[in-house]
């Protein structure tokens, strides 16, 4: 490997917790770097500024996975010993469920887990970047999620547990 993608391995693994635009930022500035070497056609193909690409380079790496609804139905099917069409009917209820709830501006707590509910994000004044003319945006509601302490320290004692195996917990 060349120094070029030794450098944007080091730099991904080392920036996981960063937005995805400056991951984006991060994965163009090195996909210059390594159009200018003299191989760049095979290590062009090795990297791609989309943060999915940025995903799957995480995910090759071990520091990161992402775990989608399809993954989620079958995990929860295996345990369950259930089929994953009954899974995926339940998960989909749960989130009808949901959205139904947060529409009626009502507050969704889940024990042990968080808090959904909404918030309401006042009129603001914007620009439109392509004609630069200033106008004033409705005020919206945004759904969040809250979650609650114990489990932020479940998953925080977890990781830890994962990261340093010595230590005692």
């Amino acid at each position: 490997m060349s120094y070029t993608v030794l450098t944007l391995i080091l730099l991904l693994s080392s920036n996981v917790a960063e937005s995805s635009s400056n991951l984006r930022k991060h994965c163009n500035y090195e996909h210059k770097l390594l159009s200018k070497n003299q191989n760049n056609t095979l290590q062009t193909a090795f990297i791609s500024s989309t943060p999915k690409a940025t995903h799957e380079l995480w995910a090759k790496q071990g520091q990161r996975q992402v775990l989608n609804k399809k993954d989620l139905v079958n995990q929860v099917a295996e345990k369950l010993n259930k089929t994953q069409k009954e899974v995926n009917t339940v998960v989909d209820e749960f989130l009808l469920s949901l959205k139904k709830h947060l529409s009626r501006n009502s507050q969704v707590n889940l024990a042990k887990f968080g808090v959904f509910k909404n918030s309401l994000r006042g009129e603001r004044r914007m620009r439109n970047l392509q004609t630069g003319q200033i106008f004033t945006a409705k005020p919206v509601y945004v759904p969040n999620l809250r979650f609650y302490d114990t489990f932020k320290q479940d998953v925080n004692r977890e990781l830890s547990k994962r990261d340093h195996p010595s230590y005692n917990y």
